[in-house]
C-alpha cells in the first residue's frame, strides 16, 4: 500500500520565490532511493512529498488519490514497471507530469519512457530537480494551466 504524506498547511510549505510549491508522488521499490529523492526534492525547496509508492500498481492507484502534479518514478518494480504504470497514468490524466529514472543506463530506455509519456527520462545518477522544474514551469506555461498545489 502506497503511503501519503499529510498535507502541510500554508504556512508549513516550503514554497520557492514565486510561492509555488509542486507535489510529488515518489515510487520507487528500493527504500535507499526513496529516502534521497525525498531529500533531494525537499532540499530544493518548492516541492512537497505527497505520498510514495512502492510498485507501479501502487503508483496508479495513488496518483488517482493523491492528484500528484508531479511523478518521479523507477523503471524495474514489482508488480507493474515503471513504463506501464506511466501508461496507465496518462489515459486517466493525459495532462499528468511523469518523470522516468532508473540506475540501469539502457539505451532503450528513454525512447521508452516518450512512449509511455512521460516528459522526462533520467538516469538516477544524473537526477536534476532544477531541470524538472524548469521543464513544470514550462509545461504549465505552455498549456496555460497551473498546477493543482494550493
Amino acid at each position: 500500500m502506497y503511503r501519503s504524506h499529510s498535507r502541510p498547511t500554508s504556512s508549513q510549505r516550503t514554497t520557492e520565490t514565486k510561492g509555488t510549491s509542486y507535489r510529488v508522488l515518489l515510487v520507487d521499490d528500493q527504500p535507499l532511493f526513496l529516502d534521497i529523492a525525498r531529500s533531494m526534492f525537499e532540499d530544493a525547496g518548492g516541492f512537497e512529498i505527497a505520498g510514495e509508492a512502492t510498485d507501479g500498481a501502487e503508483a496508479v492507484s495513488a496518483y488517482s488519490s493523491l492528484r500528484p502534479d508531479l511523478v518521479l518514478m523507477d523503471v524495474q518494480m514489482p508488480v507493474m514497471d515503471g513504463f506501464a504504470a506511466a501508461r496507465k497514468i496518462a489515459r486517466s490524466d493525459p495532462a499528468a507530469n511523469i518523470v522516468i529514472a532508473s540506475i540501469r543506463k539502457d539505451p532503450e530506455y528513454p525512447g521508452l519512457a516518450a512512449e509511455s509519456n512521460a516528459m522526462a527520462f533520467f538516469y538516477k545518477r544524473d537526477l536534476d530537480i532544477e531541470k524538472i522544474r524548469e521543464m513544470l514551469g514550462a509545461r504549465a506555461t505552455r498549456t496555460g494551466a497551473s498546477h493543482r498545489a494550493a
